[in-house]
């Protein structure tokens, strides 16, 4: 008789949602610690830690664990509220950015929360999807969650965010090539013996319609005051 595959063994759905708690506050922590940091690493630190790119993947990252999928997206949702909460309560208690009023966190706070409550469960769905379904499946969510990353990639690329790096064309290039390099060949590890093709022409797509979508929005001023 055939012997019947057995899927890995993953932790409880309740473990993974209690990680996501000191998780999310540990990203937030992060972040603020990144933004203290002087000079050009300061700058690639907080491009680093300081962006929806680490706490989507941390989303996916939990999401991947769990068994169900309403699980995947309430830790999603949960680890990336902590970190915005996190990240904004901290800035105004130890004043890390000095300029910003409490009117300015307190709006900032709100906005990125919201954005939280929708993209947490986006990224814990994904990481779920990743490693539930059929390979077809599996390989697109993967690269979905890559192309993601890609766009933050795409967007430091641009010379108008050398600021972002203490106005180093290097570091910029460097980082923008990370973020790019890294999600791709985490996507097609993932989809290896799978439908690599997928995840690759799936990665493709969302990062071309997440970067375009984000110019757009950016030329038209509707995210100028986040």
């Amino acid at each position: 008789m055939p012997r019947e595959s057995k899927s890995p063994t993953r932790p409880a759905d309740a473990v993974v949602c209690a990680l996501a708690v000191p998780a999310g506050l540990a990203l937030g922590i992060v972040a603020l610690v990144a933004d203290t940091v002087p000079g050009q690493l300061g700058s690639i630190l907080s491009v680093a830690a300081s962006t929806g790119v680490a706490w989507g993947v941390g989303a996916g990252i939990l999401g991947a664990a769990c068994q169900r999928l309403l699980t995947a997206a309430c830790a999603g949702a949960l680890i990336m509220v902590l970190a915005v909460l996190t990240y904004y309560g901290g800035n105004a208690v130890v004043h890390i950015r000095p300029s910003a009023g409490s009117g300015y966190l307190v709006d900032k706070t709100g906005f990125w929360a919201m954005v939280a409550v929708v993209a947490g469960p986006a990224a814990g769905a994904l990481g779920w999807r990743i490693t539930h379904g059929t390979a077809l499946a599996k390989s697109l969510a993967a690269g979905v969650l890559g192309g993601l990353v890609v766009v933050q990639g795409l967007y430091a690329w641009s010379p108008t965010r050398s600021y972002m790096f203490g106005g180093d064309a290097t570091a910029r290039v460097w980082i923008s090539l990370l973020l790019i390099a890294a999600p791709l060949g985490g996507a097609l590890w993932v989809s290896r013996g799978l439908r690599p093709a997928a995840a690759f022409g799936s990665l493709v797509c969302t990062s071309a319609i997440g970067f375009f979508l984000w110019s757009t929005a950016q030329s038209l001023h509707l995210l100028r005051s986040w």
